[in-house]
């Protein structure tokens, strides 16, 4: 994959300083494969999310991002060399993002997706897109639920600026769907987000499932 040596440049940097500044606990990181391919599937709360698992997972992760984060001038070049994945969630046509991830997953390494799609808006968990248990059944991979706590504190999509406030993290016990390997069911993968994934992700976050919004 890109330029792994930049990314782990980029986490020997930054990563003593995000645990310090923002992190309080971290749990089940025992959860994360040392090897093989797994999907991390997280809640979305927060602009430096990202920053946060990288900081407290050692492998690579490659993460989904949207074009604003690719057009700005200085983050662009970052996300390019270590080898994120453009998204254009606006546009229809999204299968070079999912042949990236199934690239990125069949090579053995680490998946990040936000099911919920966006940030949440208010710090509550939102409805969520069936993008990653449809990646996860055609992939063959575990998907590793985590639960974010604390990151709409530290750096909402309202702010411009962090606060110096303290989050928790929560991953949880890798999800095996091979049970339902070669379901044709159209609707399988909504039924699966909808009723183990996302049900799973807000009891690592202490929400409520379904969302009342």
């Amino acid at each position: 994959m890109n330029n792994e040596w930049l990314y782990k440049l980029i986490r020997a940097l930054f990563s003593p300083m995000v645990r310090v500044l923002w992190i309080r606990d971290v749990s089940g990181l025992e959860n994360i494969p040392s090897s093989g391919p797994a999907i991390l599937a997280s809640n979305h709360d927060s602009n430096i999310d990202s920053l946060m698992l990288m900081a407290v997972v050692k492998c690579q992760i490659f993460f989904l991002a949207g074009e604003k984060l690719f057009k700005k001038w200085w983050l662009g070049p970052i996300l390019k060399a270590t080898g994120q994945i453009f998204v254009d969630r606006a546009g229809a046509d999204k299968s070079e993002s999912i042949r990236r991830a199934q690239e990125v997953l069949s090579s053995g390494n680490l998946f990040g997706i936000y099911p919920e799609g966006t940030r949440s808006p208010d710090g509550k968990l939102q409805n969520a897109k069936s993008g990653a248990v449809r990646l996860a059944l055609s992939s063959k991979a575990p998907i590793i639920p985590i639960g974010m706590i604390g990151t709409f504190e530290i750096l909402s999509k309202h702010d411009k600026f962090p606060k110096f406030s303290k989050c928790s993290i929560n991953i949880g016990k890798p999800m095996y769907l091979d049970t339902y390997y070669g379901d044709e069911d159209s609707g399988l993968a909504r039924r699966i987000t909808d009723e183990i994934l996302m049900p799973e992700i807000a009891k690592l976050t202490g929400e409520d499932w379904p969302p009342k919004n």
